[in-house]
């Protein structure tokens, strides 16, 4: 009787020491298991009991690697992905914390908002639209079914509105149409 209780006392303290792995050996076992909710249960069953594997000091001892500033790693990059930082000379200039958001309002500011020019010649199109054109040399096409009256060596002005639109019409009118630049 003494033989077989001492085998059964040697399993016992022979067991901790069999079942004693390493982090890395647990967490590439995890790593196998196809079905991904066995997988997630498996690696938070790790977290859990972390502090029984062995290993687990050298691991956090362990710098890690930091790559070159600038620089991607080629290993960690699908060949068919790459990553690109723009040239110091297409990056803009920063902005002043005193002008943040009204960038689009001084690109507005630099630019006009209304152009007088005569109207040196216009037709209709198969649509009944006018093709202005102006002695400036832009030409403007007419884009929704309000009626304009104009004549050649009229004075005209183009100005512009709302969400990139723009509008011909003469002074002292009361009407004006919707155009669209094409030349």
């Amino acid at each position: 009787m003494k033989k077989p209780g001492l085998i059964i006392l040697s399993f016992l303290f022979l067991a901790p020491l069999s079942q004693a792995e390493s982090l890395s050996d647990a967490l590439k076992k995890c790593g196998q298991q196809q079905n991904s909710l066995k997988r997630l249960v498996c690696y938070d069953r790790l977290v859990n009991d972390i502090e029984k594997y062995s290993g687990l000091n050298d691991l956090l001892n362990v710098p890690a690697p930091l790559p070159a500033t600038g620089a991607v790693e080629q290993s960690t990059v699908p060949s068919s992905v790459t990553a690109t930082r723009p040239s110091p000379a297409t990056v803009a200039e920063p902005i002043s914390t005193s002008d943040f958001g009204l960038e689009a309002r001084q690109l507005r500011q630099d630019t006009a908002d209304k152009i007088y020019s005569t109207v040196k010649s216009f037709k209709k199109d198969g649509l009944g639209n006018l093709v202005i054109t102006l002695s400036n040399g832009m030409i403007w096409k007419q884009l929704e079914s309000s009626s304009l009256r104009v004549k050649s060596d009229q004075q005209v002005y183009v100005e512009k509105g709302l969400l990139g639109s723009h509008y011909l019409s003469r002074d002292n009118v009361n009407s004006r149409i919707k155009v669209k630049r094409i030349k």
